[in-house]
């Protein structure tokens, strides 16, 4: 998956926050992001490198309403270069937890 010696991410379920917010701060691999939807309206999910100019892995995804989704990535995961950062479109609707592994 990642580099010797790096760190697991993952394995406690979160509340994504509705701003844009960085959930690891160095280079990571993910494998995995699970994330769902708790309340009664669709509510939208984006996640994003933290490069200097940072690229979008999950582009302002709707999640329907007290659903779940799960995206997977096969192999050594997905790099997100100088760490992750995610927000929900609602406060406190998506609780997500993400799968991976960061450079310590």
């Amino acid at each position: 998956m990642a580099a010797q010696g790096a760190k697991a991410i993952g394995a406690e379920i979160r509340v994504v926050p509705a701003t844009l917010t960085a959930v690891t701060a160095k280079d990571t691999w993910i494998t995995s992001i699970h994330v769902a939807n708790v309340t009664g309206t669709a509510a939208t999910l984006l996640v994003q490198d933290t490069a200097g100019t940072p690229l979008t892995l999950i582009p302002t995804e709707s999640i329907a309403a007290n659903t779940a989704k799960t995206w997977s990535w096969t192999g050594r995961g997905i790099k997100l270069t100088g760490g992750l950062k995610w927000q929900a479109g609602t406060a406190s609707a998506l609780h997500g937890v993400i799968i991976g592994a960061s450079v310590p």
